[in-house]
């Protein structure tokens, strides 16, 4: 597995304790690897240390740089470590691991995922300009508050027509703050029953799904799947 030496050269903080990090390459220069895959950072624990895996966020094509979408834990000890990462700093990862990827089918790709999971989702959708499948993303969030990424989603969107996406605000009442043009982005409730009309509206073996998220979440989401008949050979899924 390849060591990489990086400098952080941007963080950027998002709300709910989430920052996008962004790493330039120095040793060596560039980075191969599979949107889906992730990076391994080991954090120093007494005088060993642990490793944590992060999806990468990025696109493949940005091969002399990546970012990770990171949450902050309440005293978690890679949060705290990570915590401390300031813009110059000098940080070493090794990777890229994991079987997390795109299927090259002419399926359209159903994207599930709440929170941070959206990490490998961005990569996938930024990595692949130019796709001719369709793409939805259902994303999970709680609140407006809680929202980021949004403009950057909206500008794909407005540039693909084969990309479409629906925040999905399980702790909001109404969309009402949000103006009648911008509506169309969002439902209320959680993912699942988002996909739901989907599901419904479209031949079920005309899609792949791809689920990214805490563990009770893909597991929630991979069993209202197969009660709605999904073929279990077109769910795919990275837990953490």
């Amino acid at each position: 597995m390849q060591t990489y030496q990086t400098t952080l050269t941007k963080k950027t903080v998002f709300p709910n304790d989430v920052d996008l990090f962004h790493f330039s390459l120095d040793n060596p220069k560039g980075i191969v690897f599979t949107p889906g895959q992730y990076i391994i950072l080991k954090v120093p624990n007494g005088a060993s240390f642990v490793n944590r895996l992060y999806s990468i966020a990025s696109a493949s094509t940005q091969t002399g740089s990546f970012e990770l979408l990171i949450k902050r834990v309440p005293d978690g000890l890679a949060s705290n470590y990570i915590n401390t990462f300031t813009v110059g700093q000098k940080v070493e990862f090794s990777g890229p691991a994991g079987q997390f990827s795109l299927k090259n089918t002419p399926h359209a790709k159903v994207f599930l995922t709440t929170g941070t999971g959206i990490a490998p989702i961005r990569s996938f959708i930024l990595s692949n300009k130019g796709h001719a499948q369709k793409y939805h993303l259902f994303w999970g969030m709680p609140t407006m508050a809680d929202l980021y990424l949004l403009d950057e989603l909206k500008e794909i969107a407005k540039n693909d027509p084969n990309f479409k996406f629906s925040v999905c605000l399980s702790k909001e009442l109404s969309l009402e703050k949000i103006n009648e043009a911008g509506r169309r982005f969002f439902s209320l409730g959680h993912v699942n029953e988002a996909v739901l009309g989907l599901i419904k509206n479209l031949p079920q073996n005309s899609l792949e799904f791809y689920i990214c998220g805490r563990r009770e979440v893909v597991e929630s989401l991979r069993e209202y799947l197969y009660t709605h008949g999904i073929d279990r050979s077109l769910v795919y899924f990275e837990r953490y």
